[in-house]
């Protein structure tokens, strides 16, 4: 079993040292202490009376882990500046540059998420919340102000498994104080493959627009390749690419001629930085008016007469016909064409599902290799739709017929907006960073494929100081702000792709729980993906039933991670049971059925009573246990090797009450 040192006694004492004086023993002018980093820390906030300073990270081979540590002072500091060390463990050093520090900028917030109650935002508007994270290489922090440092650790994928040690320096006119970094590597990566599909839609105009660069020009090209980087590092699989960037000719005789060269070079550079798994092509129609309309219609496609050089509009369902099949005659040629959606019209509810069914069947005809998907509004969208997204909410209001949509065949993810607000967990500025990480637990949780959100950079005239527009929350519109030469990242984002993580996770724990059964050759008792689903239903329990705590989705990713080292560990042994650990017991009495599966010849005992394994190692065994701390305790032993797995249970002393 792979062991996580603790240094948590050595670090504390350290700590307390470098907190009262410095790293060179002189006075610190300003104080540091850590949190975590699912936390949005207020300008504000107040120093904890219990407060350490000590970073620690714990994460896969090529994961990005994330840790927060706040600075504070009475007095103004002008130019608070961070050094980062190299990380030295058993078998060699994690580089220096695979540690990343950012001051975390704060943004005003003039209204709160609408129909949210209070307890679920982390402060009233007006206020200021922290959000993008800064180039700046040192920054100037006022008087009695909290500024939050945010650190990013990109675990290289050669790192061997084991402790690392390290220190961040903070440095300000006057003195510096030392952190201790303690970074734990397991021993297993988190794949380069996608496992869920994630797609943020963005916009080159606002690109160009905010980089002062003219679209399409090599200076856009340079500037979006940063961008396709950023997109890629944070595990976006989709390519965002509408069919207005194809340059479409009309020849003498009404035949069309395209020049694809802009949109295969923007697949072409999202695919270098991995963010190409999918091609998605722009809505080809919408609503006659608005939202209220029962019409779906054609978009226009603009196309250059030959001849004349003019440019027109033409009615799509003069265009499409002739445009969709050389396009997807283009990317069958390119390869792309098994990985290509379109999508139809967004959001499309139940009173307009007749005409926009009509509307996507009539697309279907045109190009029936190119699947099509749909951010949708209602449930009875099948066999209209390769690829559902649902909303969240709807997704819950209408269950059955999505899930047996995905039953028979449809992919089935699911998407948030401006809503859901209140309860839901979402991606708002106002909301805690739990709500926004947790969103990839839910695709896990229901077997959801992808999540899909509008807003990666659709950004104001000043993304820094109006984080909104058109009454909708706050950072509903983007995730990123424009930088120097490329895109900034934001806490959310961070916390968005350490979700991700998470879900590959559960990706990983399912995985070598196959290979474990496999090289058992049993299979008959338990499915691979069973702990993964107990696990992941101990953090979403339902739709609005999910922790609230960060200490929670820590524990039981910990628990993961152990897991998944655990299970390739002689002698193999998979455990479940009915009932299966999220579950709370009550006396009544209780039973509890253990099926196991384990390696042949092992000695087997189920809470310390004998069990015989059949001939394929598997196992059945009955527990009675007691409502005072309900527990399991399987043991395996084989040739002088052991293991034990435990699984324990919440417990239900009355009876649940109805909301």
């Amino acid at each position: 079993m792979f062991a996580r040192p603790s240094g948590a006694l050595a670090l504390g004492l350290l700590v307390v040292l470098l907190l009262e004086r410095g790293s060179h023993g002189q006075q610190a002018p300003f104080e540091v202490w850590s949190v975590d980093a699912l936390e949005k820390v207020l300008p504000s906030a107040a120093a904890p009376a219990d407060r350490t300073a000590a970073v620690s990270f714990q994460g896969a081979r090529g994961e990005y882990e994330s840790a927060q540590l706040v600075v504070r002072s009475d007095q103004p500091i002008a130019n608070l500046r961070v050094e980062l060390s190299e990380l030295t463990g058993p078998e060699g050093a994690i580089p220096a540059d695979a540690l990343a520090a950012h001051f975390v900028g704060f943004v005003p917030i003039e209204a709160n998420t609408y129909a949210t109650p209070r307890e679920e935002l982390v402060a009233p508007a007006p206020c200021e919340l922290p959000d993008p994270l800064l180039p700046d290489a040192e920054i100037a922090v006022g008087a009695g102000r909290c500024q939050p440092v945010w650190l990013t650790l990109r675990i290289p994928d050669e790192a061997a498994s084991g402790v690392y040690a390290g220190t961040v320096r903070l440095l300000a006119d006057g003195g510096e104080i030392e952190v201790p970094v303690e970074a734990t590597v397991w021993p297993f990566a988190v794949p380069s493959e996608r496992h869920l599909q994630f797609t943020n839609w963005l916009s080159a105009d606002r690109i160009a627009e905010h980089h002062g660069v003219t679209l399409w020009s090599e200076e856009f090209w340079a500037v979006f390749d940063r961008y396709a980087q950023a997109m890629g590092e944070h595990r976006q699989t989709m390519a965002w690419a509408p069919l207005s960037w194809i340059a479409v000719t009309e020849e003498a005789d009404g035949a069309y001629v395209c020049d694809f060269s802009r949109f295969d070079r923007w697949v072409q550079t999202c695919e270098r930085h991995g963010v190409a798994e999918r091609i998605e092509i722009q809505q080809v129609g919408g609503f006659e008016k608005d939202w209220s309309s029962t019409t779906i219609v054609l978009s226009d496609v603009w196309v250059t007469e030959r001849a004349t050089g003019r440019a027109k509009a033409v009615p799509g369902q003069v265009a499409l016909p002739r445009l969709l099949p050389l396009v997807e005659a283009h990317l069958r040629e390119r390869g792309w064409l098994d990985r290509t959606l379109i999508h139809i019209a967004d959001e499309p509810s139940q009173h307009n599902t007749r005409s926009w069914s009509e509307v996507a069947d009539y697309v279907h005809e045109q190009a029936p290799g190119i699947r099509r998907i749909d951010a949708i509004e209602g449930p009875y969208f099948a066999g209209h739709l390769e690829v559902m997204v649902p909303k969240l909410n709807h997704l819950r209001h209408w269950w059955p017929i999505y899930a047996r949509a995905r039953d028979e065949g449809a992919e089935l993810w699911f998407y948030t907006c401006c809503h859901p607000t209140g309860l839901y967990p979402n991606r708002f500025l106002d909301y805690s960073l739990l709500k926004t990480r947790i969103l990839h637990w839910y695709n896990w949780r229901f077997g959801l494929a992808g999540y899909l959100h509008w807003g990666l950079n659709w950004w104001t005239a000043d993304p820094f100081r109006q984080v909104t527009s058109n009454g909708l929350p706050p950072g509903d519109c983007f995730i990123i702000y424009p930088g120097p030469d490329g895109p900034l990242s934001s806490i959310r984002w961070e916390a968005l792709r350490d979700g991700i993580e998470d879900y590959e996770y559960l990706w990983v724990l399912r995985d070598a729980t196959s290979r474990a059964l496999e090289r058992i050759g049993a299979g008959r008792l338990i499915d691979p993906g069973e702990r993964s689903d107990e696990i992941c239903r101990g953090i979403v329990r339902d739709f609005l039933d999910y922790t609230d705590a960060s200490a929670d989705l820590r524990a039981a990713r910990e628990r993961i991670a152990s897991e998944i080292v655990a299970m390739d560990q002689a002698p193999l042994l998979v455990v479940a049971t009915d009932p299966p650990e999220w579950q709370p017991l009550a006396e009544g009495p209780i039973w509890v059925n253990v099926r196991g599966a384990v390696e042949r010849g092992a000695i087997v005992t189920v809470n310390g009573q004998a069990v015989t394994p059949d001939e394929r190692g598997e196992f059945i065994a009955q527990a009675p246990l007691s409502g005072h701390g309900p527990r399991v305790t399987v043991k395996a032993e084989l040739e002088g090797r052991q293991k034990t797995v435990e699984r324990a249970w919440p417990v239900l002393e009355r009876r649940p009450q109805r909301p």
